[in-house]
């Protein structure tokens, strides 16, 4: 559930334009990750949860956008 809601709230970020492109560029990619994680847990390979938890945590310390 955490992760579909970074995944959400990247898409968002990347959509506004009222925030910086380069900021939009990076909330792509991180939005791109996320998908990657999502793809890889809904096919049940069960090694991504480590780096699933990792991104969790990047994204809790990355989250505060200047």
């Amino acid at each position: 559930d955490r992760l579909l809601k970074s995944f959400r709230w990247y898409l968002a970020m990347a959509d506004n334009e009222n925030i910086k492109a380069d900021i939009r560029m990076v909330a792509q990619r991180d939005a791109i990750e996320v998908a990657v994680a999502l793809f890889k847990l809904e096919g049940g390979d069960a090694s991504i949860i480590e780096a699933g938890e990792q991104l969790v945590r990047y994204l809790k310390q990355n989250s505060k956008i200047s």
